[in-house]
């Protein structure tokens, strides 16, 4: 291995190892306490829908009509949105049957919050085609996604759900209609943690490096060399753009970068580790016969 530079690390007594080390499980503790107190990931509101009034008076279908709004507590922190569905049967068998549903779909949505607002196809496309679901039914049938919007761009949102066919008339006896968000407590309170470990990745990051300009970078070693880029690498692992992802309609934007940091920090990671773990009992370490290979082998799973 190489020879370091030394730092205050190196000189440490033993009780100051320990402090080290119990501030760390203090810190450790209180991430835990804040996320076991802390509010809910996910706000949820139930929708019911019996067969008494939903399904039409036709003789060569039974149709089954829902059509729901954003459930209250929804606001521009929510993030993402499902709408999930359970089907409870009117035969109560404990034994499993497998069941195909076919059902449409058409979204709305509308930017302002006035009533004389109009609402807007947000998917024109997908409601000229049947989404099927395979589905294992005994006294209810298996919880399915009927839709997942990854990114929220309006204020509020309406979906209207249309399934034909549904094999035995009067088998269902009523539908529950799920929908779940990020709860807006839970994101304000991620924006705030996600802006203080950046404030703190940066602050170390900032120190680290200033001390070691005092050195040539020659006199660095292969470890003090990858803290320095990893350091760099972990304050775009917080994202410092999430907060663009409530200011802009399109956040796709913000999206692809947050994959991209995450995904560039976790492989360069992976990286180090196979470079440090590697370099135990390699020396000298040739760029095409010690770093190449391991570089392309991590570049393709940054790649996947």
């Amino acid at each position: 291995m190489d020879q370091c530079i030394q730092l205050r690390l190196h000189t440490l007594t033993k009780r100051q190892y320990l402090l080290v080390y119990s501030a760390f499980f203090v810190a450790f503790t209180v991430t835990v306490v804040i996320g076991a107190v802390g509010p809910s990931v996910l706000a949820s509101y139930s929708q019911y829908l019996g067969v008494e009034w939903s399904a039409t008076p036709s003789n060569e279908t039974n149709r089954v009509v829902f059509s729901g709004r954003s459930p209250p507590g929804w606001s521009s922190f929510s993030q993402e949105l499902w709408l999930k569905c359970v089907i409870h049967t009117r035969h109560l068998t404990p034994a499993k049957q497998k069941e195909q549903l076919k059902f449409m779909l058409r979204v709305l949505s509308v930017q302002g919050q006035d009533a004389s607002d109009a609402w807007v196809n947000l998917y024109p496309g997908i409601e000229r085609f049947y989404h099927a679901r395979d589905l294992k039914c005994g006294e209810s049938c298996q919880q399915f996604v009927v839709l997942h919007l990854g990114s929220v761009a309006h204020r509020r949102y309406e979906v209207k759900f249309a399934a034909d066919d549904l094999n035995k008339p009067g088998l269902i006896h009523n539908m529950t209609f799920l929908w779940q968000f990020y709860s807006p407590e839970f994101t304000q309170m991620e924006v705030w943690c996600q802006f203080v470990f950046i404030v703190l990745t940066f602050i170390a990051a900032f120190q680290f490096t200033r001390y070691l300009r005092a050195f040539s970078i020659k006199e660095w070693c292969m470890e003090q060399k990858w803290i320095s880029f990893l350091l760099v690498l972990l304050v775009l692992f917080n994202n410092p753009l999430f907060p663009l992802h409530f200011l802009m309609k399109q956040a796709w934007g913000e999206r692809f970068f947050e994959a991209l940091f995450r995904s560039t920090f976790l492989c360069s990671l992976l990286l180090f580790w196979l470079c440090f773990l590697h370099a135990i009992n390699v020396s000298p370490r040739k760029f095409t016969t010690f770093y190449l290979p391991k570089v392309i082998v991590v570049g393709m799973v940054w790649l996947a």
